[in-house]
């Protein structure tokens, strides 16, 4: 406002620890009611997710500094963030806190809860790699514990900045993807059930990633410029 310069500094190698690190931030619950607040956590804290039911809330807080390697993209697949990322799990009836995946780089675009509150999906990839090598992962929320999904299958990823596209068909997940035996095919969605993968779009002309609805029965989609609602064998209308 004064016409000053406003700059944020970023180091490398021995400066790295240079960068200023904003003060913690506190999840408050109010209740309104009662005129009263109460802090239920306190940390570095950049996004929150509260789950469908109301009883826990993801929430995303910064880690490490993330530092430019040689050899590598330095934006893209690589990503533009500046720091890791990492999840917190707190339970808002008892106060437990969970932090699940310690040793991976979360995505900071996804952070998606399952309409019945008992899985959370995210993205995350080991320290140093490329978001392309991303695995796509269901934790229960009770345990902190992971499972990774979709294992054939190669999530298609939009670019600067990163971001997945996924769904819910009721509590099993979709992804946009193709399979990685199949690095040449087009992209469609997939349901991630307990049988595995299975390809909803397939037979369709090539479906849109961001123009579809899902719901607990069907996936509605455009391909092709026409809409079409899709079971989850794949079974289709349009």
């Amino acid at each position: 406002a004064a016409g000053g310069v406003a700059a944020t500094v970023l180091g490398s190698g021995i400066y790295a620890p240079i960068r200023a690190r904003p003060a913690p931030v506190r999840l408050l619950q109010v209740d309104l009611r009662a005129g009263r607040t109460r802090e239920l956590a306190r940390g570095p804290f950049v996004d929150l997710e509260p789950s469908p039911d109301g009883r826990r809330v993801a929430l995303l807080r910064t880690g490490r500094d993330l530092q430019a390697v040689a050899d590598r993209p330095v934006r893209g697949e690589a990503g533009s963030e500046t720091e890791a990322h990492h999840l917190v799990i707190l339970d808002l009836q008892t106060g437990r806190a969970v932090a699940p995946l310690p040793g991976r780089d979360l995505l900071p675009q996804l952070l998606s809860w399952s309409p019945d509150g008992s899985r959370l999906l995210v993205f995350g990839r080991d320290a140093g790699a490329l978001w392309t090598d991303g695995v796509l992962e269901a934790i229960d929320p009770a345990t902190g514990l992971g499972s990774r999904l979709g294992t054939d299958l190669r999530p298609i990823l939009d670019l600067n900045p990163v971001r997945i596209w996924v769904d819910w068909m009721g509590n099993e997940p979709l992804v946009f993807g193709r399979r990685r035996a199949e690095p040449a095919a087009r992209g469609d969605w997939f349901r991630l059930g307990a049988g595995g993968a299975v390809n909803l779009t397939a037979a369709l002309p090539p479906p849109d990633r961001a123009q579809r609805l899902a719901s607990p029965v069907a996936l509605e989609v455009i391909a092709g410029g026409a809409l079409w609602r899709i079971d989850g064998t794949g079974g289709h209308a349009e």
